[in-house]
């Protein structure tokens, strides 16, 4: 009796599935493969919406720059703590490392995560600069009128 006449039916089956795997074939049932496309799909929306709030926060510096009121100043500083708010949550990942029981100091550690956010928040902060000064003077008279009523 030879060995290869009785192989089971069983083996036949799995030796097609593998060959179809290892052909770059992709298993629709596979979890790696939908955390995968949630990932990237996640990836895409948060670039878009930073892109959308880049958008918001350029328009909201132009109405601050022609007509530099406390409506328009708000919108603005709000936009502006939404960015901020969005990409420290996201773009960066912050860690203590412990020091040795003879040296017990801490050590933060930050980490750029999404280096397009990164660049996104550094571009748009650089080209709002002159918005931000304008709203930072705005802030100090407020504060200098708060102070001159009290």
């Amino acid at each position: 009796m030879r060995i290869d006449d009785k192989l089971p039916s069983r083996n036949v089956a799995k030796k097609s599935q593998k060959d179809g795997s290892r052909k770059g074939e992709v298993v629709s049932n596979s979890l790696f493969a939908a955390s995968l496309t949630g990932m990237g799909d996640k990836l895409t929306n948060r670039a878009v919406e930073l892109e959308e709030l880049k958008r918001e926060i350029d328009m909201a510096g132009d109405s601050l720059e022609r007509d530099p009121s406390m409506a328009n100043y708000k919108s603005f500083r709000e936009l502006l703590a939404m960015l901020a708010k969005k990409v420290t949550a996201e773009a960066y990942k912050v860690e203590l490392l412990g020091g040795t029981p003879g040296a017990p100091a801490y050590h933060e550690v930050i980490r750029v995560i999404d280096s397009h956010a990164d660049s996104l928040y550094r571009m748009i902060v650089s080209e709002q600069k002159d918005r931000i000064k304008i709203a930072a003077k705005i802030e100090q008279i407020k504060g200098l009128v708060l102070s001159f009523r009290l």
